[in-house]
């Protein structure tokens, strides 16, 4: 996975490659990002060591360009989830049938399950934005991470090419 910076005029306009797997790309899909940054944080710890209630978040949505598979966010982390939660199950059916028989890999199953669980649900959480993240939001562009090589490679090459026209 690769990092691009996208000035933020050139938002509207970029290349026609999956963001997720640098295929062509069919549609548009509409992405919201939440930036975290060191001044939202001291913000946030300040009011909190000031006694006060407050909340403070920044976000940014985009449409970014995605092939047919990957038309719908968190796709992969549907199936994490999916597949995960079968195995906790499983594995606690055989802890509870290892219990009925006064197993000692009862305990060892059920142990099994719960960080089976756990794990799923961490994983998945992280999957849910298909690895995309906004590392660096500025007020003239910004840095995403988690993107295809394929589509960093074209939004360089055109933020080359406007770049060599206006001069």
């Amino acid at each position: 996975m690769a990092s691009v910076k996208i000035p933020l005029v050139q938002m509207t306009d970029l290349p026609p490659v999956c963001v997720c797997c640098g295929q062509p790309a069919t549609q548009m899909r509409r992405q919201e990002f939440r930036v975290s940054d060191v001044l939202t944080a001291a913000f946030l710890a300040s009011a909190a060591a000031l006694g006060f209630l407050a909340w403070a978040e920044r976000s940014i949505t985009v449409a970014l360009p995605v092939c047919d598979d990957h038309r719908r966010r968190g796709r992969r982390s549907n199936r994490t989830l999916l597949w995960g939660m079968l195995l906790t199950v499983l594995f606690g059916v055989g802890a509870y049938v290892g219990s009925q028989f006064d197993s000692p890999a009862a305990n060892y199953l059920a142990v099994i399950a719960m960080f089976t669980f756990i794990a799923t649900l961490v994983i998945g959480m992280h999957e849910v934005n298909d690895g995309l993240a906004v590392k660096t939001l500025t007020g003239e562009s910004v840095i995403l991470t988690g993107v295809n090589r394929k589509f960093a490679s074209a939004v360089q090459s055109g933020a080359t090419a406007r770049t060599a026209t206006r001069h």
